[in-house]
């Protein structure tokens, strides 16, 4: 009975903020693999928008991101899948292709994509066994046939990373996470390769607010440079991920300027 009252005064709270300000609140809750750098940038991105709206991000496990969604203390969730998930999905899950991360001067490093079998006998970094990428990347060496050094073992994708950068091994990782350490290592495409999926979840039995979809909008964007798109997507993936991953973004139309303007001939005797 008190979690009701306490909900009723939070929306009373909530309506008397944006009768006043025109304010409105988006609460996002996000596993790591988002909340390190993505959400936290799109966020602040997003909350110097239009109506300068306020947000909160809450980042935790995906355990603690589906309980945290399904009580309605988020408006938007992103977590892997878990057991016995409830039904709480607001949009299609996001397929992230797995990529890998090569350590400075390694003699694969030039390559656009290796294969498994390229990395034979390779120290490697892997994730906790607690992760989906882990066990994803554990079966794909199995069925090629292929054997890793373990060098390293860590719960954290940025840590797995940051030792490739330092030159310990090369790690499985996604493109997000990639993203951040493209000037420090090399991120490859691994082919044939596996994907896994970040869902999407809103709480249950009411409409995904405005707020949100906005949101999932600007982020949806922002990954589709580094080939994540949501499932059932026809299109193709993007061509160049190892350059979106690398290259700055292009000047903007205004940046590069105008093209000059093209000069009217003179009017011949006799033409107006």
């Amino acid at each position: 009975m008190e979690a009701l009252f306490a909900a009723a005064r939070r929306v009373d709270q909530l309506a008397s903020d944006m009768r006043t300000t025109g304010v409105g609140e988006l609460r996002v809750a996000c596993l790591p693999l988002f909340g390190a750098a993505l959400i936290p940038s799109q966020l602040a991105r997003f909350a110097q928008g239009s109506g300068r709206p306020r947000v909160a991000l809450t980042v935790n496990s995906s355990h603690e991101v589906v309980e945290m969604v399904r009580r309605g203390g988020a408006d938007l969730g992103f977590a892997l899948p878990v057991p016995a998930m409830p039904a709480l999905h607001a949009a299609p899950p996001y397929r992230l292709p797995a990529m890998v991360l090569l350590p400075p001067g390694h003699p694969l490093a030039g390559r656009a994509e290796v294969a498994p079998r390229d990395l034979e006998g390779e120290p490697c970094i892997s994730l906790g066994g607690q992760y989906r990428l882990r066990h994803l990347a554990d079966e794909l060496f199995e069925r090629h046939g292929v054997s890793r050094l373990m060098a390293a073992e860590t719960q954290n994708a940025q840590a797995a990373c940051a030792m490739v950068a330092a030159g310990l091994g090369f790690a499985v990782t996604d493109p997000v996470t990639a993203s951040g350490f493209a000037g420090a290592a090399h991120p490859v495409r691994l082919v044939p390769g596996t994907v896994f999926h970040i869902h999407v979840l809103a709480p249950p039995g009411r409409p995904l607010p405005l707020l949100a979809r906005r949101f999932l909008q600007q982020v949806t964007a922002a990954l589709a440079p580094l080939g994540v798109r949501p499932a059932g997507d026809a299109r193709p993936p993007a061509r160049r991920l190892r350059a979106a991953l690398r290259a700055p973004a292009a000047p903007s139309r205004s940046a590069r300027g105008r093209p000059p303007r093209r000069r009217r001939a003179a009017p011949r005797p006799g033409e107006r």
